[in-house]
């Protein structure tokens, strides 16, 4: 692989966490339970989703306490 190629390539290892607390999961019959805070939850979510949802609700919450003069 070339070095143009491998630049552009996608990152490797891509991890899936729960979308609660970004923590590792078990699988369970019918869905998957948060092995730090045990709640249930549908489908997990690569870690590169995790943190960009966690990025925009730390920026939401710093305009909103802008907003409130805090």
């Amino acid at each position: 692989m070339n070095y143009d190629n491998w630049k552009l390539s996608p990152p490797d290892g891509d991890e899936l966490l729960s979308p609660c607390c970004g923590s590792h999961y078990t699988e369970t019959d019918e869905s998957y339970e948060c092995d730090s805070c045990n709640e249930e939850f549908d489908e997990p979510i690569v870690d590169y989703e995790y943190r960009a949802r966690i990025a925009e609700d730390r920026a939401e919450a710093m305009m909103e306490d802008r907003r409130l003069g805090l």
